[in-house]
């Protein structure tokens, strides 16, 4: 049959067409499978790049080590890339390490010509030569066979730049020519940069905490010393050499242990700390001038590894000071408490014992003996119980509107027979008129009584000058004598609770010593001050003030 002109024409057509749209249907296909293979290589190098930097991440804590930021990095290359060989070659202060890890066999002239070409690189880093450098070699995965003859087909290196340090490189090799394309060595160009840049950021955070720790270890009023597992001195601040009078700059363990080890058995301590994963507290180890305590703990990381021991050097010098001047406190007190009280026993056991055998006139006497004892041991308790208010705040006075010089001449009246029996005169230096002001009259008159015996009592010869200065604002009294003077040494001391046991001053006559302490808080508690000025062999002034106040 013959197929009409028109028809045959129409039937190529038609072929020409369905095959024109499966050209177009299988090349639009190879279009999308490139591009999903462009797409999925992408996603790829993004996952590889996450990885790497997640690793670093996870495996670095405080302690960042260039050969370790290497050693991950070369150790996922084989995820992105094929390899013979992957190698790194650090840089050390004195040496070079050249590592390299076998995917398959090469001959030992393979591996030369990459350690050669990373030497050469090297040097083009640095600027100088090198290859008089140690090289340490190491070597992972499968063994070097000399029957190889396959030499470095394609290769290249990286660089690895920490902190604007080179820190080494690393080097990818294959034995198949011409494998590795410029987009590819980008890729791994831009991973370790990102690396690089993540791991020098973290060191400088870490380097700025660490100096911030330091700063504050070596400010810090206790001694701290830190040693590692191999008891190698790790830390000590200023304080703990100058409490174990260490002058070296850079001390060792067995310096510290020296002086340490002689007061007590320190390093058996240190082990039990360890062994019990607990605090060790060593109480009143003392040293050449001071006392101290002694705290020992193990240090862990934060997954509980063991990093060394840290000692902590707590002063406790004042604090055992402090606790002798207490008891010698207690002792003084109970002496000055047992004299009245042995003499109101005393008397009152003999009358009581011989009741017809006293005349009227001698047990008046010896009543009068108990009332007196009755009134120092009340006073005493009185003393105590001021002294206990004013340390807590709670010391109390009433003030009114009153004549300063008038207490002034009442007390000076009072005490002059005492003056007298011992040669001494007290002059009273007044202004013609002395105004009214706002004090309590009791108390300050408790003050004046306390400052005018105490020059009295240590006074041999010569007398006391009693004076009032009227100022604008306040009244100044002043008590001047001629005894032997006082220390410079001993008069900050005088105005506090053991400041008679401090300053080893001679008691001359009985007391408690706490009158002046007394004496502080009460012109205090009027918003006032009170010192002394004094020269050894020229005498005392002892001078308070009292504000000028309508209130």
């Amino acid at each position: 049959m013959t197929v009409p002109p028109i028809a045959a024409i129409l039937f190529t057509g038609i072929l020409g067409g369905a095959a024109y749209l499966i050209a177009s249907a299988l090349k639009g296909e190879k279009r999308t499978r490139e591009k999903l293979a462009v797409r999925e290589a992408a996603l790829k190098r993004e996952a590889y790049e996450s990885e790497i930097l997640r690793e670093l991440g996870e495996r670095f804590g405080y302690e960042l080590d260039e050969a370790k930021v290497v050693e991950i990095i070369a150790g996922s290359i084989g995820k992105l890339f094929s390899y013979s060989t992957v190698s790194s070659m650090l840089v050390g202060k004195d040496s070079l390490t050249f590592k390299t890890h076998l995917e398959e066999s090469v001959s030992r002239t393979f591996l030369n010509e990459i350690k050669e070409s990373m030497l050469a690189s090297l040097e083009a880093f640095v600027g100088k030569q090198i290859r008089s450098v140690p090289v340490a070699e190491q070597q992972t995965g499968t063994v070097v066979s000399e029957q190889s003859d396959k030499l470095v087909g394609s290769f290249f290196n990286i660089p690895i730049v920490i902190s604007e340090k080179l820190t080494g490189l690393i080097n990818i090799a294959s034995t198949t020519p011409g494998l590795y394309k410029e987009d590819e060595m980008m890729i791994l160009y831009r991973i370790v940069a990102q690396a690089s840049s993540a791991v020098s950021k973290l060191r400088h955070v870490l380097e700025t905490e660490k100096g911030k720790l330091e700063s504050t270890v070596a400010s810090m009023s206790e001694g701290v010393i830190m040693v590692d597992q191999e008891m190698r001195l790790l830390v000590i601040n200023p304080a703990a050499k100058s409490f174990l009078k260490i002058p070296d700059e850079t001390p060792s363990v067995l310096s510290v242990m020296d002086v340490l080890g002689k007061k007590t058995n320190i390093r058996e301590k240190m082990d039990e700390a360890v062994h019990k994963d607990t605090l060790i507290v060593v109480d009143g180890v003392v040293l050449e001038d001071r006392v101290v305590q002694v705290f020992i703990s193990p240090v862990k990381d934060p997954k509980q590894t063991l990093l060394g021991t840290v000692l902590m050097l707590h002063d406790i010098s004042k604090e055992k000071e402090l606790e002798r001047l207490r008891e010698d406190f207690t002792a003084m007190m109970v002496h000055e408490l047992r004299a009245p009280l042995t003499a109101v026993r005393g008397a009152s056991n003999t009358i009581l014992a011989h009741p017809d055998a006293f005349p009227e006139a001698k047990r008046t006497e010896y009543l009068h003996m108990i009332e007196q004892s009755s009134q120092d041991m009340l006073a005493i308790v009185n003393n105590l119980l001021d002294v206990a208010k004013i340390e807590s705040g709670k010391f109390q006075i009433t003030v009114t509107k009153s004549d300063m010089g008038k207490v002034l001449r009442e007390k000076v009246e009072e005490y002059k027979p005492l003056a007298m029996e011992k040669g001494l005169g007290i002059t009273l230096m007044l202004p013609e008129q002395t105004p009214e002001v706002m004090f309590d009259p009791v108390r300050i008159g408790q003050v004046i009584v306390n400052l005018l015996s105490n020059a009295i009592n240590f006074t041999k010869t010569g007398g006391i000058e009693v004076g009032l200065r009227d100022s604008e604002k306040e009244l100044t009294i002043a008590f001047k004598d001629t005894g032997e003077g006082i220390k410079p040494q001993d008069q900050a001391r005088l105005f506090s609770k053991f400041g008679q046991l401090e300053t080893k001053l001679p008691r001359t006559a009985q007391g408690t010593g706490l009158g002046l302490v007394i004496a502080k808080g009460i012109v205090e508690a009027h918003g006032g001050k009170i010192w002394v000025e004094s020269k050894p062999g020229e005498g005392s002034t002892f001078s308070f003030t009292i504000p000028k106040s309508e209130t």
